[in-house]
């Protein structure tokens, strides 16, 4: 019976390993590493959301966005609970100007936001002050933006998105990546 352990914890530690390798080259932007890596660790691991998501984040980089959404869906549907892949997903949309569908994923996150999300409440809602400024619908977007502020204050990208509505600009200039590591 010990060897049975041994061999599960060889492969959660295996997995661990090189999970991290995979986020220090994407980190690192080297891609191409960082898949391979990635596509390791979900072989020792499939159930786990998190790979999935670096996994889709890394094939987000690489352009491949098909194949991105679907590691960001099989995040969603192995923590169906977790906001991260919702966001994930509504990035991959907005990157392709379907706003209407990014916004639906983005209101979704919202709502599955909990205690020690942390910087996800700042994306969201900057996200999603994005998407529905795209749609024209500008005083959600203000509402998007106080929203994301009054969780957190500190937000540079909210606070410029908040300067940008007042001054009545009605296209944000793209933000800057946030996604880890880029």
């Amino acid at each position: 019976m010990g060897g049975v352990i041994s061999i599960e914890l060889e492969r959660e530690r295996a997995h661990l390993r090189l999970e991290d390798q995979a986020r220090v080259a994407y980190i690192e932007r080297d891609f191409a590493a960082a898949l391979q890596a990635s596509e390791l660790a979900i072989r020792f691991r499939p159930s786990c959301a998190p790979s999935h998501v670096l996994r889709g984040d890394i094939l987000c980089a690489l352009g491949r966005e098909a194949l991105a959404l679907r590691s960001y869906h099989r995040a969603r549907r192995l923590a169906p609970a977790k906001a991260e892949p919702l966001w994930s997903i509504a990035a991959v949309h907005g990157i392709a100007g379907r706003w209407a569908e990014a916004l639906g994923y983005l209101d979704r996150a919202q709502r599955q936001l909990k205690r020690g999300d942390g910087l996800l409440y700042e994306w969201i809602a900057e996200d999603q002050a994005v998407a529905l400024m795209q749609l024209g619908r500008l005083d959600e977007a203000e509402r998007a933006v106080r929203w994301g502020l009054k969780r957190r204050p500190r937000g540079e990208r909210l606070r410029e998105l908040k300067r940008r509505l007042a001054a009545g600009r009605l296209r944000p200039a793209p933000l800057p990546s946030r996604k880890r590591g880029q």
